[in-house]
């Protein structure tokens, strides 16, 4: 496609967009507010709108930036998974959909970092290949201090495998578990179609 013609053409429509809905927050105790901001390099603007469609950009979309900002600091679990794998949002038998693993890190404290700044990596980024239908990509943070004070082994262990074993699919059994430690406020998704 010509990325030109397409960015002047919406340009902006998209920064009218982003200025309004870059993130995804909710307000905490004290008026503060939790939010997640996703940025790609590759692709302007750099920031983008939670629940875009992303999908003239998916061959680009790697290494992405996460801001997490938060009311309180601690240690952050961090997983971008598809609940749409692999044969789409609209497909006519969802069951056979499972949760894929795109990324999983850990970071500590609130702040903003590139791909390239994120060091705790538990499973390596691998980027939206969707091979039928629509797909979510959704970033979720969840609060590790917690799933470590409460000795939740059976997470950690599963975590833990997963990253030595590099297993991405079939894990919806995992973000189920997983939702008792999820932070308010800090979930980011975007949107991309298979090629037609």
């Amino acid at each position: 496609y010509n990325s030109r013609k397409y960015n002047s053409r919406n340009n902006k429509t998209r920064n009218n967009k982003t200025k309004k809905n870059t993130s995804h927050g909710k307000k905490q105790t004290g008026g503060k507010t939790n939010f997640i901001k996703v940025s790609y390099p590759s692709i302007s603007p750099n920031e983008i709108t939670n629940g875009a469609d992303l999908t003239l950009y998916k061959e680009q979309l790697t290494n992405p930036s996460v801001e997490i900002l938060s009311s309180v600091d601690m240690k952050y679990l961090v997983i971008m998974h598809d609940p749409d794998a692999p044969y789409g949002m609209n497909s006519p038998d969802k069951s056979k959909n499972n949760e894929f693993l795109h990324w999983i890190y850990t970071q500590e404290n609130s702040k903003s970092m590139t791909g390239k700044e994120i060091k705790n990596v538990i499973l390596p980024y691998t980027p939206p290949t969707p091979p039928y239908g629509i797909h979510h990509y959704i970033f979720d943070v969840y609060n590790y201090n917690s799933i470590l004070e409460n000795k939740d082994n059976n997470i950690i262990s599963r975590i833990t495998e997963i990253g030595k074993n590099g297993n991405r699919s079939n894990n919806t059994q995992l973000i189920k578990d997983l939702e008792k430690y999820k932070i308010p406020g800090l979930t980011f998704y975007y949107k991309v179609s298979a090629s037609k």
